[in-house]
């Protein structure tokens, strides 16, 4: 499955640039409750060359050499160091070549095209996370071999399209992403939208003012009694939320965008914390939706669709507009 190898990946490489903890959460935690979903599959990818050939020796106590560039596909080629060296890190599964730049011996030669990606790569069955022991392949997955099936796939049967998973941008994310050089942020983008090396992401859930995973709290409208909109703003936005999925859109232009707010302004609420149900309120609600699509077509974003508002299953039969 593509998919559970790219988004391993993606973990596995935040894990190793040390950029999980403390900002997990935001990185797109969107895996969990913020899930779009649809069908359908993408062509296999087309087969590379062969893989590239070793990078020289290293001298004694030789340097780290440099990360491979990536190129059209394949695995790229990977520095061996000598006695005393430490070995350089290969390139992103895309091929290309390394540079092997090694303490005092010889740098690495460069790679050539490598094959299909992902090649010879085992995942393992079964894999763990959590503080300070992040993508842990050594835990134990016991097999059942006779006794009946919690789970029976039935593929002669099926039901509706499906189009393809997705996940919610927020501020913590691009926060998070920010500490990384920009060579960086491209694979860990790569890794969750791209369609032949990542998770195949197709959908992006959008926040209509603060999220869980927003920096703050706010709201696109805090002037209180402003039914025209007047105040309504994206500012805050822009400085965070839009860069993320502008840089998204470079990876995967065709991802469907889609936005629910996770709190209306304040002033549209009671004393009690339920939306108003008076005309005067519910249409300036209306408006405040209306305008957000507005707004961020203004800077060439389209917005498929809008939930009026986001809530817990067991609130939504009860108190649909309890925030």
């Amino acid at each position: 499955m593509r998919s559970r190898a790219a988004g391993g990946r993606f973990w596995r490489f935040l894990a190793e640039q040390g950029r999980l903890p403390p900002r997990l959460g935001g990185l797109i935690l969107v895996l969990s409750s913020n899930v779009g979903c649809g069908g359908g599959s993408s062509g296999a990818s087309a087969a590379g060359g062969t893989n590239g050939t070793a990078g020289g020796s290293a001298g004694p106590a030789g340097a780290t050499g440099a990360a491979g560039q990536r190129g059209s596909g394949g695995t790229a080629g990977v520095v061996v160091a000598g006695a005393g060296g430490q070995s350089g890190r290969s390139g992103d599964n895309t091929g290309g070549s390394v540079a092997g730049s090694t303490g005092g011996g010889a740098g690495g030669q460069a790679g050539a095209t490598g094959g299909t990606p992902d090649a010879g790569t085992t995942l393992p069955d079964l894999v763990t996370s959590g503080p300070n022991a992040y993508w842990n392949a050594q835990a134990t997955l016991t097999k059942v071999t006779t006794g009946p099936a919690d789970l029976i796939v039935d593929e002669s049967t099926t039901y509706q399209r499906f189009d393809g998973f997705g996940g919610c941008f927020n501020e913590m994310g691009w926060d998070a992403l920010s500490v990384l050089n920009p060579d960086q942020v491209t694979t860990a983008l790569r890794l969750l939208f791209d369609a032949n090396v990542g998770a195949n992401f197709r959908y992006g859930r959008l926040p209509l003012g603060a999220s869980d995973y927003s920096l703050s709290r706010y709201t696109l409208d805090d002037t209180a009694g402003d039914f025209s909109m007047a105040s309504f703003s994206i500012a805050r936005d822009r400085q965070d939320l839009i860069p993320y999925i502008k840089a998204a859109l470079q990876i995967r232009p065709d991802i469907h965008l889609w936005a629910s707010p996770w709190i209306p302004p304040d002033w549209m609420k009671d004393s009690s914390g339920n939306m108003k149900s008076d005309a005067q309120t519910q249409a300036a609600y209306a408006l405040y939706l209306a305008r957000f699509v507005e707004e961020y077509g203004k800077e060439g974003l389209k917005i498929e669709a809008v939930h009026p508002e986001s809530v817990r299953p067991q609130q939504a039969a009860e108190r649909p507009r309890l925030w």
